[in-house]
């Protein structure tokens, strides 16, 4: 399916389609829901195939962990 294809069954434009695949955060969300049923990838996390969903909170975790705090515990109340 070509990506105008794909714009055209979602009710979209092809630069929209092509900003999703690029990850770029300003596409609608009810766009991205769409295209998802489109093409039948699950939405939900529990019905994700459990290696990939464990693959990508893993990858989550590393990144918040990489990131760790920046802000210094003001606990003096």
């Amino acid at each position: 399916m070509t990506q105008a294809d794909l714009a055209a069954r979602a009710g979209t434009s092809r630069p929209t389609i092509y900003r999703l695949e690029d990850g770029q955060p300003n596409v609608a969300w009810g766009t991205v829901m769409t295209v998802c049923w489109l093409l039948d990838i699950p939405t939900d996390p529990d019905l994700m195939d459990p290696v990939r969903r464990a693959e990508l909170l893993s990858e989550a975790a590393a990144v918040q962990r990489a990131r760790g705090s920046s802000r210094e515990l003001d606990d003096d109340f």
